[in-house]
């Protein structure tokens, strides 16, 4: 047996990636499972096997230990794969008293060994120092970029981030166009308040309204930056949306405004879908998918100046993006390089 080990299913790249891995892993491995710390989230309309889930009802990680070290020694699992790396230091220490020790895939999916980029909380400061012993004792480190990869002594692989060429295919687009498009969790490393600063800059010399896609502690204080610079009516804050493609496909421009980034999913969608395509040059990700600056206009982080200007040139002017400079992102390519983890 194979568990897929969650803390919830709110919206999050490495949630979604993980959600696709398990939804073709049961076709070949039926008896694999789902747990949850948290059932919260919207992501879990995604599974396509709703009878596979499982979930403990904590609101915290820290609070579900014995109850999740119980649940292990019942359905004593092959392997546990970490959707996220602090569940995998919590497995690493229930592993050492579990009656059937289990095999432990952590996929590490951010830029935690630059501590410049998180905001430097003792808690996270924590969490950073047990990775880097820990990791040295599990049995795989998963990482979507070799950039943000570092070394341990344990295996460790580099699976990039998917897209769904089929999903992408056969979706439409929205019946509302012409707009500016940011999306992901409105959180600060994902800088939507820089995209707006910027977009408030330029705002009146554009047709084009600002929308943005996305849920996450950020956003009443982004919606009371729109409403104190009064441009509610030009830009918007839409909920989570399990259909992306049909937005990439209707804007006119996509921006990744992030502070920092691991390797950015919504990036990789926006190209595989052919999108107009502006991105801060964060660590890490964007000027490596974008080829730098070939395929996507780059601009620099945390300058809203620089943004605004890019959005005007990028409006004017499109890359031009080929299926060649996407398809090593194939979803069923890609998969199969998590399937030999599991055997």
């Amino acid at each position: 047996m194979i568990i897929f080990l969650f803390a919830d299913f709110k919206t999050g790249g490495s949630q979604k990636i993980a959600i696709d891995v398990f939804n073709e892993l049961i076709k070949y491995k039926p008896h694999s499972i789902v747990l949850s710390i948290n059932n919260k989230g919207n992501l879990k309309k995604k599974f396509i096997n709703q009878k596979k889930i499982y979930n403990l009802g904590y609101k915290r990680v820290i609070y579900s230990v014995f109850s999740l070290f119980s649940f292990l020694n019942k359905k004593k699992p092959n392997t546990v794969f970490c959707t996220q790396p602090h569940l995998g230091i919590i497995i690493f220490f229930l592993n050492l008293f579990l009656k059937k020790k289990v095999k432990i895939i952590v996929r590490e999916t951010n830029t935690s060994k630059f501590k410049n980029y998180f905001d430097v909380s003792i808690k996270k400061r924590f969490e950073n120092i047990l990775k880097f012993f820990i990791f040295n004792y599990i049995d795989y480190v998963v990482f979507p970029s070799k950039k943000i990869s570092y070394n341990v002594k344990s295996k460790t692989c580099i699976i990039p981030n998917f897209v769904d060429f089929s999903e992408i295919n056969k979706t439409n687009p929205v019946s509302k166009k012409n707009f500016i498009l940011g999306m992901g969790r409105l959180t600060k490393q994902k800088g939507f308040d820089l995209l707006i600063k910027s977009y408030i800059k330029i705002y009146s010399k554009v047709n084009q309204n600002l929308i943005i896609i996305g849920e996450g502690e950020e956003k009443q204080n982004l919606m009371k930056l729109i409403k104190n610079y009064n441009v509610e009516n030009r830009v918007q804050i839409l909920n989570f949306t399990n259909k992306p493609y049909s937005f990439f496909k209707s804007c006119s421009l996509y921006v990744l405004s992030s502070r920092w980034e691991g390797m950015p999913n919504t990036l990789i969608q926006a190209l595989a879908t052919k999108t107009n395509i502006l991105s801060t040059n964060c660590m890490f990700g964007p000027k490596e998918i974008l080829k730098n600056g070939k395929l996507g206009y780059l601009c620099n982080p945390e300058d809203v100046n620089d943004m605004s200007k890019k959005i005007l040139l990028a409006l004017k002017s499109k890359k031009k993006i080929t299926y060649n400079d996407y398809s090593k992102y194939d979803k069923m390519k890609i998969i199969k390089k998590y399937f030999k983890l599991f055997n």
